[in-house]
């Protein structure tokens, strides 16, 4: 194809159906990470924790119950505001929360991360590190990628 063809314009009801399909697929990752960190607590490895650590880790699961949280609100509002109806009002309110729930998502995951890798090596400096280097990579595959390969594409 040409480089300089015009790209076409998907449709709003398959764009509104794509961007409830990609929440169909991370709701049950968010979820069974949120119930993992939920487990834990329940745990006689989780007392063993330090008290900053245990803080650390009820932030992650704060932030994975905001994600959850933000994940399930476009499927509500489709139904409930929009009664199922496509809107081009509602496809940028749901992929807004969709985009949102990234970052509680990987601060979250980050988090525990540093809560794992400090237990695991007895050095919050390694843990720390570890979180840096997740979100730091979260950061560009997520967010940083994709906005440049949307300014490429509108070049």
């Amino acid at each position: 194809m040409d480089a300089s063809a015009k790209i076409e314009k998907t449709p709003l009801h398959a764009r509104i159906d794509q961007m409830l399909t990609e929440v169909r697929v991370l709701l049950p990752g968010a979820q069974a990470l949120l119930g993992f960190q939920l487990a834990i607590m329940l745990t006689t490895a989780f007392d063993h924790l330090t008290p900053s650590s245990k803080l650390i880790h009820v932030a992650a699961l704060c932030l994975m119950a905001f994600a959850v949280i933000l994940l399930m609100t476009p499927a509500a509002i489709h139904r409930i505001a929009y009664r199922g109806e496509d809107a081009e009002r509602f496809h940028r309110i749901g992929s807004t929360f969709v985009v949102a729930a990234a970052m509680p998502l990987g601060l979250a995951i980050g988090a525990d991360i540093y809560v794992a890798v400090t237990r695991a090596t007895n050095s919050a400096w390694v843990g720390l590190g570890c979180f840096a280097a997740i979100i730091s990579i979260l950061a560009v595959l997520w967010f940083i990628q994709p906005l440049v390969l949307r300014r490429l594409r509108a070049a």
